[in-house]
Formats: C-alpha cells, structure tokens, sequence
C-alpha cells in the first residue's frame, strides 16, 4: 500500500510540473512607440487576448498589459500579437452560441490579433 501511495504522489508531481505556465522572454510596444523587454507569462491562447500579463525582471511583481496601454506584444521565437480594431459577428464565437441567422451581424470589437504570416500582405488569427 505504501509503494501505491508513492507511486501516486510521483505521478502528479510529475503531471503538475509539465503542466505549469511559466513567464518566458518577451517584449511589449506601449503607446508612445517604445519596445520594453519584459517577461511575459505564456497563457497558450486559444482566442484573441484582451490582456496579458508580463514581469520586467524575474523577481518583479506581475504587472497587466491591456489594449488601452500596449499596441504590440510577443513572446520570442513563439508568437507575436497586435492592437487593431475590427469588425466580427459574435453569433459564430463559442461562448455566444449557435445563432440559426444567413447574415452576418457585425460588430466593432479592439483586441490583441496573432500574426501568422507577414509579407505583402499579413494573415492574423
């Protein structure tokens, strides 16, 4: 019994190490064009962010990035999101639900967009 109970302890140790978002190398672009080099925690986002949270030292305190502050920010070598307003229907979101409606219904919405691909012309996500 008490080798089944290590046995067991081991494994979510385990589990909960891989599991753990951690802060990773970054930088963020506030409204007055500067680049500030930061630690940004990694959330893996599924959706289009609207805050981010980052640290300026390892030991720093947790500070939030949001739109109304930050126009650009990226995790080196992973991802890279930008400020931009846009126009969306909320019907085909998840969270808002299925709507049975043939057109769309547009709304203006500002978030943070993942750049995907640059060139002539950029593809966000």
């Amino acid at each position: 019994m008490r080798t089944l109970t290590t046995l067991l302890l081991v494994f979510f140790i385990a589990i909960a190490s891989f599991g753990q978002i951690k802060y990773e190398k970054g930088y963020f672009i506030n409204n007055d064009h500067q680049r500030i080099e930061c630690l940004i925690k990694n959330m893996d986002w599924k959706y289009n962010p609207v805050d981010f949270t980052y640290k300026l030292k390892e030991s720093g305190t947790p500070v939030k990035g949001n739109l109304i502050t930050v126009r650009e920010f990226g995790i080196t070598n992973s991802c890279r999101f930008v400020n931009a307003t846009v126009r969306i229907d909320p019907s085909n979101l998840p969270a808002e639900g299925a709507k049975n409606e043939l057109d769309p219904v547009w709304s203006r919405k500002t978030l943070f967009l993942r750049v995907l691909m640059e060139g002539k012309a950029n593809l966000y996500g």
